[in-house]
């Protein structure tokens, strides 16, 4: 039952005093809408607030006279984010997957902001944003999985578990980058145009290592397994691209991730004309891939390799539309 979830939800303390009018209009008004919403659509509401709580939670973290408010803006975004995936869990055992995309989206957002934040809060509060930060990391890979696990046959009547070698542990499920590549990260934490560079880098190096293991002689003990994983993290890593070109796309200066002082100003058409020719690469990479692999090997993993292609091919699509704000 979600009722006495979102109870308490109704009831729980309102944001911090310190926000803008425009934030305080739009946390009302979701708040007024979780109770009524249902299934995804409740998620997705419960997933926006969740946003919303993390920038109050920056706001109070970095503000110059730091205060507790910080910490429970933090709870409440680990708990909208707990109430958000136990309705997609629910929607999943029944089939569903539509708008799991939205919330997995509210996630990565999230969740790069709390990377950020670890390195900027006080010493004694790092320990509780890295667990938070941990946390979210941990339900959007189980989100990952949910979105990219294969269909169950329809002749089944029950969703069937995925094989053994398919099963990944908590901790190789919980980013799809490796320490140094999120090192990497953090440090483009000011620049999202190179972040947009360097994580379809990320998303090229598994390509390459993907084609690697496929085509190695002998072949690896784990070959499916590997080749699996380096598909499902292409998976995750292209929508965080997709994401930092669209911070790039409005000027950099509304990003939870970005200086609320300071709006940082790009060469837009020389990011997308990278980013498109990246993006161009990545797909004839991709389609390659289809119609190289034998049947034995779609067979382990075409239904997240159709995953890579959609994704790739829609943010390719998007990014060929796309115009800086204000054009």
């Amino acid at each position: 039952m979600l009722l006495p979830a979102i109870l308490f939800l109704l009831f729980a303390p309102t944001a911090p005093l310190r926000q803008t009018p425009k934030q305080a209009q739009d946390y009302a008004k979701l708040r007024s809408e979780v109770a009524a919403a249902q299934g995804v659509k409740q998620a997705e509401v419960l997933a926006k607030m969740a946003e919303l709580e993390f920038d109050f939670a920056r706001q109070a973290f970095v503000s110059p006279q730091p205060s507790d408010a910080g910490v429970t803006q933090l709870t409440l975004v680990t708990q909208h984010a707990d109430q958000a995936m136990a309705n997609l869990r629910a929607e999943a055992a029944l089939g569903h997957k539509n708008g799991m995309k939205n919330v997995e989206s509210s996630l990565q957002r999230i969740g790069f902001g709390l990377k950020d934040l670890a390195q900027q809060v006080r010493f004694e509060v790092r320990p509780k944003v890295e667990a938070a930060r941990d946390h979210i990391a941990d339900l959007r890979a189980e989100l990952l999985q949910m979105m990219f696990a294969p269909k169950p046959r329809k002749t089944e009547t029950q969703p069937r578990a995925l094989p053994v070698r398919f099963v990944f542990h908590r901790q190789q499920q919980r980013d799809p980058l490796t320490p140094f590549e999120a090192d990497r990260i953090r440090d483009t934490a000011g620049s999202l145009d190179q972040r947009v560079a360097v994580l379809l880098q990320f998303a090229q190096a598994r390509l390459t290592q993907f084609d690697k293991v496929r085509n190695a002689s002998p072949r690896p003990p784990d070959r499916e397994t590997r080749l699996y994983e380096l598909l499902r993290q292409y998976n995750a890593i292209l929508p965080e691209a997709e994401d930092a070109l669209d911070g790039v796309l409005s000027g950099g200066g509304t990003s939870a991730t970005s200086s609320d002082s300071a709006v940082k100003k790009y060469n837009v058409p020389k990011v997308l004309k990278a980013t498109l020719a990246s993006l161009s690469q990545l797909s004839a990479e991709l389609q390659h891939i289809q119609s190289a692999s034998t049947p034995a090997d779609l067979a382990t993993y075409h239904f997240v390799l159709d995953d890579c292609l959609s994704i790739t091919n829609d943010f390719l699509q998007n990014a060929g539309q796309a115009k800086p704000n204000g054009d």
